[in-house]
């Protein structure tokens, strides 16, 4: 079980935090339907349901949308 690797799909209020505690230990890509969101998320920014706006960090390139 050397070579897990993780799928998120959905990276809302539930699914972004989910991929960050997984991502402590396995390598994990994440996918959102929302373009606006990915591109938030790839440039740093997570406005989040609350309207909150968090920083938040992408190590490798995101793909979305429809």
């Amino acid at each position: 079980m050397e070579n897990i690797k993780l799928a998120v799909i959905g990276l809302g209020y539930v699914g972004l935090p989910l991929a960050r505690l997984f991502a402590t230990r396995y390598p994990v890509v994440g996918y959102d339907v929302k373009r606006e969101r990915v591109a938030a998320l790839m440039e740093g920014r997570d406005v989040g349901s609350i309207g909150r706006i968090v920083k938040v960090r992408a190590t490798a390139p995101v793909a979305g949308g429809r």
